[in-house]
């Protein structure tokens, strides 16, 4: 397997925009969402290995409320701390959010 460059280059722009598309693309549900972050995280990008995906998927279990804003909390604070963690959950959310707004306003 060739390593590619994309697995040395981290930077908080790239961490929102791949958390901002995952939140465009994630209709479905947890599974779907779930696919998405393995496939960038570990196979595309790895910044994360299996093992520590793993790891995030049991603690999000285990905590209460939605598993994957848990696994977008966990893995931000991972990759860049604090600012990671903020990043990742508007990546996430500001396009579901966007779309429900503008749908709300059509309706109006």
């Amino acid at each position: 397997m060739e390593t590619s460059n994309k697995a040395l280059t981290f930077s908080l722009k790239k961490l929102f925009y791949i958390w901002f598309i995952i939140g465009i693309t994630s209709f479905g549900g947890g599974a779907i969402t779930q696919f998405l972050i393995q496939d960038k995280f570990i196979y595309e990008y790895r910044w994360i290995t299996e093992e520590e995906y793993t790891t995030i998927i049991g603690i999000g279990q285990i905590t209460p409320g939605i598993n994957t804003l848990a696994y977008t909390i966990l893995i931000g604070r991972k990759l860049a701390g604090f600012r990671g963690s903020v990043l990742s959950v508007l990546g996430l959310v500001i396009p579901s959010a966007t779309i429900t707004l503008a749908l709300s306003a059509a309706y109006l």
